[in-house]
């Protein structure tokens, strides 16, 4: 495995650590150039809403839409950490 895909990988398994996320999600994140857990901690609300709604409206199936709501409940677990 390519160092670059294992720590992808490794950074995938973090944000399933995280209550909120599940491999989906996670996906969609990877996807929207949110690959680190501080990528989510350190952007705004909107911007990560703007970026994961782009990519989702891309999806031919989006399992559940990620919302503010969720985005928000994810940043506040985030800080409690």
């Amino acid at each position: 495995m390519k160092r670059r895909a294992f720590k992808d990988l490794l950074n995938m398994i973090q944000f399933i650590q995280i209550g909120g996320i599940d491999i989906y999600f996670a996906k969609i994140f990877f996807l929207a150039n949110f690959r680190r857990i501080d990528d989510l901690r350190s952007k705004d609300i909107d911007t990560i809403l703007d970026a994961v709604t782009i990519i989702q409206s891309h999806e031919e199936e989006v399992l559940e839409k990620i919302t503010r709501e969720h985005i928000l409940q994810i940043k506040q677990k985030l800080e409690g950490k």
